[in-house]
């Protein structure tokens, strides 16, 4: 298989991950019931790890959203 098909690949998946998590980070965000918000805050904390360990993301920007998150979590 030539390097630019898995190249493409590679970024179209990477891409569907991104987006799914900058869609969880808003309806987190969005949420005002602290019971729900535990649930998206846990989901929301093992996708950035999960994204951070792939090189998906830099470690950096997973530990910055991790705080904010954190932050909403705690002012509910």
């Amino acid at each position: 298989m030539p390097k630019f098909i898995k190249t493409r690949d590679r970024y179209a998946r990477n891409s569907a991950k991104m987006k799914k998590c900058k869609a969880s980070l808003k309806v987190f965000f969005k949420n005002t019931d602290k019971t729900s918000a535990l649930d998206g805050l846990n989901n929301l904390v093992s996708m950035l790890d999960k994204l951070a360990g792939r090189n998906i993301i830099h470690a950096n920007k997973a530990g910055r959203l991790k705080t904010k998150c954190y932050r909403h979590f705690n002012s509910l």
